[in-house]
């Protein structure tokens, strides 16, 4: 049996393919790096991911119910069409992360940096937007008011609003 070196890590940003659960579990709990890393599609639900670098990590139609990310750093990370139904984003880094589409019913953010972030079409409850991020219904044209911009999105086929953060 072979012993591992600390230094020995696994990286999973260049990894072919979509990382497991059980490949994720395995990096969390070695403290490897997940930056970049492929979770597309992939059950992670009830995951703790506090404290991780998850730097643009792509969750993109994962199912993230009762994860917690308390801490995580998820700049740029994408999580279009993720479940995170009663997830944890306490003090998270959100910078341009990408919520679009993202089941945020349950979803706290409280002390979250969301610079940039984008949230249009995410399905909320009890008016969470308004609540912790301020944003306004969407007028017209695009305006900004305090930190929040409202404008369409370019090249997309659907006509909702896009709530940018920051």
């Amino acid at each position: 049996m072979s012993t591992r070196r600390k230094r020995d890590q696994d990286d999973y940003s260049s990894a072919l393919g979509t990382l497991s659960r059980k490949q994720a579990q395995d990096a969390l709990r070695r403290g490897n790096s997940l930056v970049d890393a492929d979770l597309r599609g992939t059950d992670l639900s009830g995951i703790r991911f506090d404290g991780a670098d998850l730097q643009g990590v792509k969750f993109a139609g994962a199912n993230l119910s009762r994860c917690s990310f308390n801490g995580c750093d998820l700049r740029n990370a994408s999580m279009w069409h993720a479940n995170l139904k009663d997830a944890n984003l306490d003090s998270a880094i959100l910078d341009g992360a990408d919520l679009d589409f993202a089941n945020l019913d349950g979803c706290s953010i409280k002390g979250a940096r969301v610079k940039k972030a984008i949230f249009p079409l995410a399905s909320w409850t009890q008016s969470q937007p308004e609540r912790d991020c301020k944003c306004l219904p969407p007028p017209a044209t695009t305006e900004y008011y305090g930190s929040v911009a409202h404008h369409r999105r370019p090249n997309r086929s659907r006509t909702g609003p896009l709530y940018t953060v920051g």
